[in-house]
């Protein structure tokens, strides 16, 4: 998967983090939170290093990059990643009340649909 794809995935994934959820499901998030971290860290150090190496200014909270920078940026959100996200069978979700985004998200870490 594409960086930018986990980085949204665990994004998500914080955002149900304190919902109530059974069992499986809550340690489906948890497991995933914890396969992704590590890129989602090295995902930020490397948007600060690009940003400090380019000599830009953060702007509410985000870099505008241009020109050269974005080539470096885009490498670095478009980079793939070796994962094996932790699934769960779909029929885990169907009693939880989901958007159709959120079931779209979710559906990263569903078996079959």
């Amino acid at each position: 998967m594409k960086t930018i794809e986990l980085v949204n995935f665990y994004q998500f994934l914080m955002s149900l983090s304190n919902r109530q959820f059974k069992g499986k499901l809550s340690y489906a998030i948890y497991k995933n939170l914890n396969k992704i971290e590590p890129i989602v860290t090295k995902y930020f150090k490397d948007v600060e290093a690009l940003a400090k190496a380019f000599d830009i200014k953060e702007v509410d909270g985000k870099f505008n990059f241009d020109g050269d920078a974005m080539s470096d940026f885009e490498a670095i959100i478009n980079a793939e990643n070796e994962i094996e996200l932790h699934k769960v069978d779909v029929s885990i979700i169907e009693d939880c009340e989901f958007s159709v985004v959120e079931i779209g998200m979710l559906e990263l870490m569903t078996n079959n649909v």
